[in-house]
C-alpha cells in the first residue's frame, strides 16, 4: 500500500507493511468447528437409536406388547439424552458470550444444597455418604449459573463414585475456596489435562456401571469459572478419588 508522507519536509514516499496476528481467530474458528462436528456426533448416536426403534414398531418387527412398551421406553431415554445435550450445548454458548445477567448478592450454599437436594435419589442408591460443612458464603453473581456450576461437580463426585463411597465439601468463605472430594476411582495422570475439554470423556469403564452424561459437564464448569474470574483446580489420584476446587474472588 503506498502512501503520501505530506507532513515530512522532502514530501517522501514510502511503504507501510500491515501485519495482522490471526492467531485468536483461527483458534477461534477451530474450536467452533471442532464443537459442532463434535456435537454432530454425539447427537447422531441417540437419533440413530430414536429412529430405529420407532422404524421396527413401524415395522411389525416388535409383536408383543412388551417388546412394544421396552422399545417406546428406549426411545424416550434417547430423546431426554438428546435435549440433554442440547439445553448444554445452548449453556455454553451463552457462556462463551461473556454475558454476565441478573447479577446479584447470592450464598453458595443454597446452590449446593440444591444440587444436593436434587441428587438425592442417586446418592441414596449408590449407598454414599455426605459429609458436608456448609457456610454461608455470599458472592455476587448469577444464581442459575452457579446452581449449574455445583451441579455438575456434585453430579460427577456421585456419578464417578463408588458404591457405599463417600462425598467431602468444604467451604471456607475466609480463604474464598470450595472443595469438593469423592472416593471414585480417581482420573489417571494423562487425562487430566483434558478433562475440561467439550466432549471429552474419561474412560467410561473406570466406573462401576457405563457412565451417562452429555460429555459437557466439565467445559460448562470451566466456562462458568472463567466468567466470574473463579480459578478451578483439580486434584486425583487413579484408583482413590478425586478433588475440585473452586477459589473465588
Amino acid at each position: 500500500m503506498s502512501l503520501n508522507y505530506s507532513w515530512t519536509l522532502d514530501d517522501s514516499t514510502g511503504l507501510a507493511i500491515l501485519i495482522m496476528d490471526v492467531t485468536e481467530e483461527r483458534n477461534l474458528s477451530k474450536t467452533k468447528s471442532d464443537f459442532f462436528s463434535n456435537a454432530s456426533h454425539e447427537l447422531k448416536s441417540p437419533l440413530t437409536s430414536i429412529l430405529g426403534y420407532q422404524e421396527m414398531i413401524d415395522a411389525g418387527i416388535f409383536t408383543t406388547e412388551e417388546d412394544k412398551k421396552d422399545a417406546v421406553k428406549k426411545t424416550i431415554k434417547e430423546a431426554k439424552r438428546m435435549k440433554a445435550i442440547l439445553a448444554d450445548m445452548c449453556t455454553i454458548n451463552k457462556l462463551e458470550n461473556e454475558k454476565q445477567e441478573d447479577i446479584q448478592k447470592i450464598d453458595l450454599k443454597d446452590s449446593i444444597t440444591l444440587s444436593l437436594e436434587s441428587l438425592d435419589p442417586a446418592i441414596k442408591k449408590m449407598g454414599l455418604t455426605v459429609n458436608a460443612d456448609l457456610k454461608e458464603y455470599p458472592v455476587v453473581s448469577n444464581q442459575s449459573d452457579m446452581d449449574k456450576l455445583f451441579q455438575n461437580l456434585l453430579s460427577n463426585a456421585v456419578k464417578y463414585n463408588r458404591k457405599k463411597g463417600s462425598i467431602i465439601i468444604k467451604m471456607d468463605p475466609l480463604k474464598k475456596f470450595i472443595s469438593i472430594k469423592d472416593t471414585g476411582i480417581g482420573i489417571k495422570e494423562e487425562n487430566l489435562p483434558r478433562i475440561f475439554e467439550r466432549f471429552y470423556r474419561v474412560d467410561n469403564s473406570r466406573g462401576e456401571n457405563s457412565i451417562e452424561g452429555t460429555g459437557l459437564g466439565l467445559a460448562i464448569v470451566k466456562h462458568i469459572c472463567k466468567l466470574y474470574d473463579f480459578k478451578v483446580e483439580v486434584k486425583s489420584v487413579f484408583g482413590e478419588g478425586t478433588e475440585f476446587i473452586i477459589r473465588t474472588k
